[in-house]
């Protein structure tokens, strides 16, 4: 088959029998080509890349770029992630193949685009990929410099935070390699340098609950609890996740994809620099599939790690009103084999509660998900004590989220095991039910997760900086112990404390550049402003 190099800006869709390429900028079965050293794909019908590598050596079979491990490839196959790893129809960014040791070669910039860099020596005049290697200096202080091994704090210890004052931090194919002292600032290093004026710097936050992907608000619900109807009454007047799932059936993926994103470029402005987006406004197979869908187009759109829940047991449908079993057989063998089949999810969720999913119902949707390799984060304990917490725990949760309710035995059980308690305070604040007994918890030894719980019922809120105030002023925690629960905590109740959750050497260069004086106390004590003046990702500036 012969090569083309020709740029993708004139051609939208290039066949050669059954595989092509639409909006990918990948050419016949060359996707880059300088005349000596090429790189291939074979691209799938659905416009999946399947296989890539080096000419005909170190082929890697990949279901699309969304699931790709970039770091893994890095290693291994020569491919260089910039802002993520994804080939996208509604411009996703780009990645980087190299080819050899002296030419580095990307496509899939902005939709179309392809071009070749031809010399490492010209990479720094290239904007597109000249944050391969910086170093960031004037630092006035490093918050959250936790030694790379420690993917936890727990207890007492959540009451301090490590920092470094006066610091540089070196950032190469947006991985932090290596922090110091402004005093022992390597001279010769080539790095570009950024210098930050004295600000001081922060991890980003990691929101490990929210459900961001919605059809419609639900202000109306927020008028009938004013006038004193609670959650379980507006439900049962047709509220609730039933009203979302019903507007949800009836909307495009499109639509649904444009809205979230504009809510998750709002949070990334806000300082969230990775997510857990659930599913479970859909109820039916084809709505779950449409909304897991928009999931992984928000993976391969934005550049921050998405993780995937699919909570297809969020609610017993309408139709399923009088046969609860009907629905928990359609999540078991027909959602889940598919799910499993697009490779849609990460984690299972259910709502195990009062009203909702029982926690024997709970286990067996847990222990088939797991046949299809999805581990459980449990809905537990909102409207009463119900079980969900040792549920959560007899199914190896990685966390059970909400724990409104929750006492003694709950904490016991917790103690005894590795599943992490995330509470919500904007679910608490908003509905006016309990905040969960986190500084009890915290008292006790426990490791503690707050969350955003961003959806259009109960926690309609995206910054994380709220949830940090609402944590110190509601349930007493110290603004330290807050920071840990939305930074290195936060990163391990979404399996992600290799990649980020504190600013230390191997970790992904996902930083906020905050405004005036450096002081932790500070973000939750002045609420309802943003303090971060600019985020950084993977070591570059989010421009939205």
């Amino acid at each position: 088959m012969s090569s083309d190099n020709r740029t993708g800006t004139n051609a939208r869709t290039v066949q050669h029998g059954s595989l092509h390429a639409n909006q990918y900028g990948i050419f016949y079965h060359r996707t880059v080509h300088d005349g000596s050293v090429a790189d291939h794909a074979v691209v799938a019908d659905d416009g999946g890349i399947t296989r890539i590598g080096v000419n005909d050596r170190s082929i890697l079979d990949i279901g699309s770029f969304t699931h790709m491990d970039p770091f893994r490839i890095t290693a291994q196959y020569g491919i260089i992630p910039y802002r993520t790893v994804a080939a996208n129809a509604h411009g996703a960014d780009h990645m980087r193949a190299r080819c050899d040791e002296n030419r580095i070669c990307q496509f899939g910039l902005q939709r179309n685009s392809f071009r070749c860099v031809h010399s490492v020596a010209n990479l720094r005049q290239n904007k597109a990929i000249s944050g391969m290697h910086r170093i960031f200096t004037g630092i006035r202080r490093i918050y959250g410099h936790y030694p790379t091994s420690q993917t936890l704090v727990r207890g007492k210890e959540m009451q301090e935070v490590p920092f470094i004052d006066h610091a540089w931090m070196e950032v190469r194919m947006g991985r932090i390699v290596a922090i110091g002292s402004m005093d022992d600032l390597p001279e010769n290093n080539p790095a570009e340098r950024i210098d930050l004026n004295n600000a001081w710097i922060m991890p980003g936050f990691i929101d490990s609950h929210t459900h961001i992907v919605f059809a419609a608000t639900r202000e109306e619900e927020f008028r009938m609890r004013i006038a004193g109807k609670t959650y379980e009454e507006v439900a049962a007047a047709g509220g609730g996740i039933i009203n979302s799932a019903l507007r949800l059936r009836n909307t495009s993926e499109d639509a649904l994809f444009e809205s979230a994103a504009a809510r998750l470029h709002t949070m990334i402005a806000h300082g969230t620099t990775s997510v857990e987006v659930k599913s479970g406004y859909g109820l039916d197979t084809d709505s779950e599939l449409r909304m897991l869908r928009v999931i992984r187009r928000l993976a391969a759109s934005f550049p921050i790690p998405v993780k995937s829940t699919f909570l297809g047991a969020h609610a017993i449908p309408p139709e399923y009103k009088n046969n609860r079993q009907g629905y928990i057989d359609l999540l078991c063998h027909e959602m889940m084999p598919r799910i499993a089949e697009e490779n849609l999810a990460d984690f299972v969720d259910v709502f195990c509660d009062r009203g909702y999913f029982t926690p024997e119902e709970t286990l067996h949707i847990c222990e088939v998900a797991a046949g299809y390799g999805l581990r459980p984060k449990i809905h537990a304990n909102e409207l009463g004590y119900t079980g969900g917490v040792q549920a959560g725990v007899k199914a190896g949760a990685l966390s059970v989220d909400h724990l409104e309710h929750c006492g003694e035995e709950e904490i016991a059980c917790l103690l005894n095991s590795n599943t992490l308690p995330v509470a919500l305070p904007g679910c608490s604040y908003f509905l006016g039910i309990p905040f969960a007994p986190l500084r009890e918890m915290i008292d006790r030894g426990l490791p503690v997760v707050l969350a955003s719980d961003f959806n259009p019922g109960s926690s309609p809120g995206p910054s994380l900086q709220m949830v940090w105030s609402l944590a110190c002023a509601r349930m007493k925690l110290l603004p330290e112990e807050a920071f840990n629960a939305i930074t290195i905590n936060a990163a391990a109740a979404l399996d992600l404390s290799s990649e980020c959750g504190s600013l230390s050497v191997g970790k992904r260069a996902d930083f906020l550049v905050m405004q005036g004086e450096p002081s932790l106390s500070i973000v939750p004590y002045h609420f309802g402003i943003n303090h971060v003046k600019s985020v950084y990702l993977a070591g570059e500036r989010f421009e939205g």
